[in-house]
């Protein structure tokens, strides 16, 4: 091992040029690898843990539904009149638009449309009915029954009756009518969910694209057509115009996409601007700065590429991970070049300064990068897939940084340069130790205090942690689509979004005696006051059984008939009525007696037009897998705690049908306890590897247990400050406490390996604390970059960050030195030097 520095410098010196265009090869080969196996993941749940059901049920009402293309357009006006008519206007201007496939802004039943589609829907539903109630409906068909229906209804249509007119036009044979009975009942299906606000002031307009993939550049591409469309329809309109929103996945993917590309931009610049800021205070030089930037690039590319490899999609939250080990990489530099400088002062060569730095930082970078890569790996156990990704990532960069570092730095800073040594923070760093090694007593007694008063606050029950368990956490803080979806909310009278019942079955028979079940016990609760309402396609789930025998029943009926077009065309002249205008009737007859012939219900989708509105009811409860549905439950009011979520999920599942129940606020909700044991578990996990690992590094009780008391105290300042300043802890920046503990362990883990190196002189000490101090300041600003990221979550998780490095900071300055000193009676025996 004692060798590996002298090779590595006599690279360094010797073959500069060849580590360089190795260097160079790498990064093309990483680009290039890049660009072939990564591509961005945009879906917010793959940030949440998999093995709960509420998240996998809302992954797959996602994947599995086609409300996935669809976009809710919400129109706004104080005048209700002509907020009507700009709805019709804007839904037949819509429907035109080559990326529309079908509109929805009326119920099926009240547009032209949707009354000559019925029959697709009507003729399986029939099929539906009891056996009795079936053949009851079929019997209508026959003269004895249908000629005295004709000549009553002729009769009342004479004496003006506009219900027998409409009855006329949509169902003269009855047919249509007992289709309809079982969606009529609690929860009537066909009027779907309200389209208009009680008020008339808000209307809403459903539309479902023509996209076949939903992709993060598709949907921005999409949302792109959509302003350009409401643009023009606003324009049409003139002064005066309705207010017009947006929201649906679509819309939320395309915002976040864009916010997350902003958020690369805003977070890097910023971070760099920062850190060359305070670089340039500590060096009054930016040129060696450079050299640490492109071994920082490369770095970032080989982590990316090599996590392109592993996962093949990198998910929103790893928007972060440039930023973070942008802060956590230029410590390595910062020491390096610290070192290097004052070895330059004290007269040695180029070439036995860098040999002397790696030489003597080599074993506390490696041990540093080590413990601060382990600590991020640890998030592999979190069971976020988001978490696991920004925990490789970054595990794989800090490694690769602090070897990249060693081997590549000096290659980038040729000229040697004079060290500027009355810089104010070494000065201040001397003067620091100085003070320190004359009395440790005095300050290792009042950190040890006010580090006290702060782990007291931190585990004192009062004032509580915050969490913010709010659906908008997950959304950027400037949100079109999420402030047009709180304009449905509040527009609508609705008190809260309704949660999801998911149902899935192995056979299509027990998918329809689970929703059955499930359909009559939501009943009772409704009916019990547990629960607000509810919409359920149970009426629309088959029997295979119950359908094999009204097709049975179907086959006789129209083998005893087999005129029965001429038979219904007979009753309709004997009632007066032009056969022409029943075309619409006869079209169900057919439809009825084509089923006859299945030997299952049909699918739903497969019996409507592309473009029929029916589909968005079909849609909004079936997905592609024939046994696979939803139902919307409303509450009473809001979930606003877990014991009320689980409170909910025990009466849905007294039913005694597997169900999954989910919904955003319900999944939050739903994780709240695995957040609170995530704070404790990976802090846990991480804390106990760390200590290993330091024991491994020191092999000396006296600095370990030093080591590892200052990152507790550190620990508990960070929660006491969070308490103190109520910042919130959400479902994704609870990641943040392992972190700290990763990246704070360096300063201490550098501070304590060179006083024991140095023997005593604080003037080799004071440029590793200045780098130590400098180096947690980038950290700050890397961390608090992303402070300006417009994703609430990857904000929070810049800000908890940030302040816990800082404590990590002071706790090395005022624990770790002081009590090293106090408990090294040797190194206070020594000249003060500090002066010098």
């Amino acid at each position: 091992m004692s060798r590996i520095p002298r090779v590595v410098t006599g690279w360094i010196i010797r073959r500069p040029v060849l580590l360089g265009v190795l260097a160079g090869l790498l990064f093309l080969a990483c680009v290039v690898l890049s660009v072939w196996r990564l591509r961005l993941d945009t879906e917010v749940l793959n940030l949440l843990p998999g093995r709960f059901s509420t998240v996998s049920g809302l992954l797959a009402y996602n994947q599995d539904f086609s409300q996935a293309r669809e976009l809710t357009f919400v129109l706004s006006h104080s005048d209700p009149m002509r907020l009507e008519l700009a709805q019709e206007e804007f839904a037949e201007a819509l429907q035109s638009q080559p990326w529309v496939q079908r509109t929805f802004y009326r119920p099926p039943l009240e547009t032209e449309e949707g009354l000559l589609t019925f029959s697709g829907l009507a003729a399986p539903l029939l099929y539906h009915l009891s056996p009795q109630s079936f053949a009851a409906a079929l019997e209508g068909l026959e003269p004895e029954s249908l000629t005295p229906r004709l000549m009553r209804m002729r009769e009342l249509l004479a004496s003006g009756s506009p219900k027998v007119e409409a009855q006329l036009n949509f169902d003269p044979f009855g047919l249509a009518t007992r289709a309809l009975e079982p969606l009529q009942g609690d929860a009537p299906i066909e009027r779907g969910q309200p389209l208009m606000a009680p008020d008339g002031k808000t209307r809403l307009v459903l539309a479902v694209t023509a996209a076949e993939d939903l992709d993060a550049q598709t949907c921005r591409e999409i949302m792109a057509q959509v302003r350009d469309f409401i643009a023009q329809q606003r324009e049409l309109w003139g002064e005066g115009a309705p207010r017009v929103g947006v929201t649906g996945r679509t819309a939320f993917v395309a915002e976040i996409s864009s916010s997350m590309q902003r958020d690369i931009m805003i977070t890097l610049l910023s971070s760099a601007v920062l850190i060359t800021f305070l670089f340039f205070m500590a060096f009054g030089r930016l040129s060696p700065l450079a050299g640490i930037g492109t071994v920082l690039l490369l770095a970032c590319a080989v982590a990316l590429a090599t996590g392109g490899v592993i996962f093949g999609a990198l998910n929103v939250l790893t928007v972060g991970f440039c930023a973070i080990l942008l802060g956590l990489g230029v410590d390595f530099g910062v020491l390096l070049y610290a070192r290097y400088q004052q070895s330059l002062a004290e007269g040695e060569s180029r070439e036995g300064a860098i040999e002397h730095c790696l030489r003597e930082l080599g074993p506390s970078i490696l041990y540093g990068s080590g413990t601060t890569g382990l600590a991020f790996l640890t998030l592999i156990f979190s069971e976020s897939v988001g978490f696991t990704q920004l925990g490789t990532l970054i595990a794989i960069g800090v490694v690769v940084c602090a070897f990249l570092m060693m081997g590549l730095l000096f290659v980038f800073i040729r000229r040697p340069a004079a060290p500027r040594w009355h810089d104010p923070l070494y000065r201040g760093s001397l003067r620091l130790l100085g003070q320190w090694q004359r009395r440790p007593r005095l300050p290792a007694t009042i950190g040890i205090v006010i580090f006290g008063l702060f782990l007291i606050i931190a585990i004192s029950p009062n004032p509580p942690i915050p969490f913010d368990a709010d659906p908008r956490s997950l959304e950027p803080t400037v949100s079109d689509a999420g402030e047009a979806l709180r304009v449905i909310e509040e527009g609508m009278g609705r008190s809260g979004e309704p949660f999801i019942l998911m149902v899935a079955a192995p056979d299509r028979e027990t998918f329809h005696e689970r929703w059955q079940a499930l359909h009559t016990h939501l009943k009772a609760l409704k009916a019990s006051g547990e629960i607000k309402g509810f919409y359920s396609p149970a009426p629309m789930v088959g029997s295979p059984e119950r359908f094999a025998a009204n097709a049975e029943i179907a086959r006789e009926f129209f083998q005893a008939h087999p005129d029965w077009r001429e038979t219904i065309a007979t009753s309709v002249k004997a009632a007066g009525f032009n056969p022409a205008g029943f075309a619409n009737s006869l079209r169900l007859v057919e439809t009825v007696e084509d089923l006859a012939e299945e030997p299952s219900p049909p699918e739903w989708q497969a019996m409507l037009p592309q473009d029929s509105s029916w589909l968005f009811l079909v849609e909004r409860y079936f997905s592609s897998d024939p046994t696979l549905a939803v139902a919307f439950v409303t509450p009473n009011q809001p979930i606003a705690t877990p014991e009320e979520a689980q409170g909910l999920r025990d009466k849905i599942e007294a039913a005694g049908v597997p169900v999954i129940l989910t919904g955003w606020s319900f999944t939050l909700m739903d994780l709240i306890p695995w957040t609170e044991r995530e704070l404790i578990g990976l802090t846990s996990l991480v804390l106990a590897a760390i200590a290993v690992l330091l024991g491994l590094s020191y092999r000396e009780f006296k600095c370990w247990w030093i080591h590892l008391a200052a990152l507790i105290l550190a620990f508990g300042g960070m929660m006491a400050t969070l308490k103190l300043v109520n910042q919130p802890i959400t479902l994704l920046n609870v990641l943040a406490f392992p972190l700290v503990l990763g990246v704070g362990v360096d300063y201490g883990l550098h501070t304590l390996m060179s006083m024991r190196a140095s023997a005593g002189d604080m003037r080799h000490v004071a440029v590793v604390l200045k780098s130590v101090l400098l180096g947690g300041l980038t950290t700050i600003a890397g961390f608090g970059s992303l402070a300006w990221s417009n994703n609430p979550s990857l904000s929070g998780l810049g800000i908890v960050c940030a302040i816990g490095v800082l404590w990590c900071l002071l706790a090395t300055l005022f624990f770790v030195l002081p009590t090293y000193l106090l408990t090294h009676p040797a190194i206070r025996s020594k000249p003060d030097d500090t002066h010098a």
